[in-house]
């Protein structure tokens, strides 16, 4: 699958979750609750740990373009947070959030398809997003 297909399908779960996911006061909440929601079933695949490794790589990927995603970071038990001290906080809006979320599962779904391929990849996000269609 090429990049543009991959931004596309991160932009329509991101999109789906938007609908689901209310604005709360820190906005980061989308963010947490794609990767929460992505958890489950990576792991069952590939078990905790290499689900955190893949979320931590996509994670240093995409910091590069995202304001916001410098205030994610891990706890000791796994868990992706947010850390509204980190000066990446500034940049927390609704807007910011969205774009940020996109390029943080582009990123995720691009080293999934590099490790498991696309086909396995894509029948993920259909399972755990099955309103999402995939091109």
């Amino acid at each position: 699958m090429d990049p543009g297909h991959v931004d596309r399908l991160a932009l329509r779960i991101v999109e789906d979750e938007g609908t689901r996911v209310a604005a709360s006061l820190h906005d980061a909440d989308l963010i947490l609750h794609i990767c929460d929601k992505m958890h489950p079933s990576i792991s069952r695949l590939a078990g905790s740990l290499s689900y955190r490794a893949l979320l931590s790589r996509a994670l240093a990927i995409a910091r590069v373009r995202g304001k916001t995603l410098g205030a994610l970071r891990f706890e000791s038990d796994g868990k992706l947070i947010f850390d509204p001290e980190h000066p990446a906080a500034e940049f927390l809006n609704p807007d910011t959030v969205r774009k940020d979320a996109v390029i943080l599962v582009a990123a995720f779904l691009g080293l999934l398809m590099k490790l498991i391929g696309d086909v396995v990849t894509v029948r993920i996000v259909c399972q755990v997003w099955p309103e999402v269609k995939a091109e």
